[in-house]
């Protein structure tokens, strides 16, 4: 597999410190003395001239610099970027074709390290060796290895915007960009072979999911920004020519996207076949919370329920073209609004994410997490996960210290179960009592009485029972009836849980703890 990482190092260990060097930045400026650049208050300028070199551009002396090592979160107006909805005129070119481009030192090295793993690059683009398709970003070669791509060198690949408007170039560029975020960085690769080297059987399974978790999140994440783009966001950059994230102003809802869709039926459910159940405590719960009181009425437990045949040969799984599996993004919104429902119940729901109760708006990442919105503005953070809707509200998450990093934060893991509530049975009454032995027949009477209930304390103290369909019935009823311990189990509707903790490590991996703090290989 290819290794390096051009573009890749982000050092989040100075987030707040935009006066200076990150770790990487330092390390670039003592291994590339000659080059004619340095980074200066973590700003990538020209030795010479002092002038700001954006990434592949060339200093006073005539040598390309890559810019991999820059850490964005001390850029200059990091905090508040100048932004533009084009490309500024100082963003560094790319080579429209391959014709012409030369490997970097570091891509020829890797060709040499890895010659037998289907992929290779060629012209400064990573390409599967079978195919010649394009494996920027890391993906599966016609061999089955995983390519993770890390050695890529951005300033040399090609983003091909013939024929294309300034509309378009700014998307192809912002979407190029992103995809060279794929690849993990140096520490996070070289980390993933120790598990192999001291357990070598099993180790090398575990130092590929050890990277697989944190690609698979980033590529989520800029799925979503890319679909974003699709949908008429508008794409912003900073002064240097960086995708910074998208203006959703512009952006088309759900129903201007049906309106406009010359096939409407790709927007409704799938086929399904005709079908029968039987109705739970959780259904009728559920249309009671809905406010379908009536139905939710006609409704008993166990009853069966038939559903005719649906037949919907134009269904489409991304009716909108956006690259997204609808379903898939209908749930990962709807999981973050039920957590800000849950925590904020004077909230409300916006088409993709949220607004809490005192005004602030929030964007469903495709990882699940959230960035807040301002003006319009949903940022782009080189594909690093948002806030936990938990964090947005100052609930569950603990930030502890570590040594080596200055923050290092403990995020709670929740996963959901069912619930269900045990009733007894309370009876007595029936005739023919007066045949019945005499300790039996103190339960006989002329009386019916044949109930589910639980026994509750209500908030004055006292006891009463309640039945399954939330009725209260009070105690004088349930004297002189049998009781049959746990008769009825009624399903409830499932619970959100706390199954542990994951914790970022010092190499930007995660660390994961069960609810008790003992460290576990993973939560499942």
């Amino acid at each position: 597999m290819c290794f390096g990482g051009g573009g890749s190092d982000n050092d989040t260990s100075n987030d707040n410190d935009n006066d200076s060097n990150s770790f990487t930045e330092t390390l670039a400026n003592i291994f590339t003395p000659n080059d004619g650049a340095s980074y200066v208050g973590g700003q990538l300028v020209d030795d010479a001239t002092g002038a700001s070199i954006s990434a592949g551009g060339t200093t006073s002396t005539g040598n390309v610099i890559s810019g991999a090592a820059n850490t964005t979160s001390n850029d200059d107006n990091n905090n508040e970027p100048t932004r533009t909805s084009t490309l500024p005129a100082t963003t560094a070119t790319r080579p429209i074709t391959a014709t012409g481009v030369e490997n970097s030192t570091r891509e020829n090295l890797a060709n040499l390290i890895t010659p037998f793993d289907g992929a290779s690059y060629v012209n400064g683009q990573l390409v599967d060796d079978e195919t010649g398709a394009s494996l920027t970003g890391g993906g599966y070669s016609s061999t089955g290895d995983y390519i993770y791509g890390v050695s890529d060198d951005p300033s040399n690949n090609v983003i091909d915007t013939t024929g294309m408007d300034s509309d378009e170039i700014s998307i192809a560029t912002a979407t190029q960009q992103m995809t060279e975020d794929l690849p993990p960085s140096d520490m996070a690769y070289f980390a993933s072979f120790l598990p192999g080297m001291l357990v070598p059987v099993f180790g090398g399974v575990i130092g590929e999911q050890m990277l697989a978790g944190g690609i698979a999140d980033r590529k989520s994440i800029i799925d979503q920004q890319v679909a974003a783009l699709e949908m008429g966001a508008t794409p912003q950059f900073d002064a240097q020519g960086n995708y910074v994230g998208f203006d959703d102003s512009t952006m088309s809802s759900f129903a201007d996207q049906v309106l406009s869709s010359d096939n409407v039926g790709a927007f409704l459910p799938p086929s399904i076949p005709a079908s029968s159940f039987n109705v739970t405590q959780t259904d009728i719960d559920q249309l009671r919370a809905a406010g379908l009181e009536d139905r939710a009425n006609e409704l008993q437990v166990g009853q069966t329920l038939s559903l005719s045949a649906f037949d919907n040969p134009a269904y489409s799984a991304d009716a909108n073209n956006d690259g997204i599996n609808d379903y898939d993004r209908f749930q990962t919104v709807f999981g973050v609004q039920s957590d800000a429902a849950n925590a904020d119940p004077y909230g409300m729901s916006t088409e993709n994410g949220f607004i809490t109760s005192d005004g602030r708006s929030f964007y469903a990442m495709g990882d699940g997490s959230v960035q807040e919105v301002i003006d319009n503005f949903v940022p782009y953070n080189d594909a690093e996960s948002g806030s936990t809707v938990n964090q947005v509200y100052g609930i569950d998450d603990v930030t502890i210290s570590t040594a080596g990093r200055d923050e290092n934060e403990r995020r709670g893991v929740y996963g959901t179960r069912g619930t269900s509530e045990d009733y007894d049975r309370y009876s007595r009454g029936g005739g023919g009592y007066a045949f019945m032995p005499a300790y039996m027949r103190k339960y006989m009477t002329g009386e019916n009485f044949d109930v589910m209930a639980q026994q509750i304390t209500l908030a004055d103290g006292s006891i009463a029972y309640q039945r399954p369909d939330g009725s209260i019935l009070s105690p004088e009823q349930f004297s002189n009836t049998a009781r049959t311990e746990n008769a009825l189990t009624v399903e409830g509707p499932d619970e959100r849980y706390l199954q542990g903790y994951s914790q970022t490590g010092p190499d930007g991996l995660p660390i994961y703890f069960d609810a008790e703090g003992n460290p576990v290989d993973n939560l499942a």
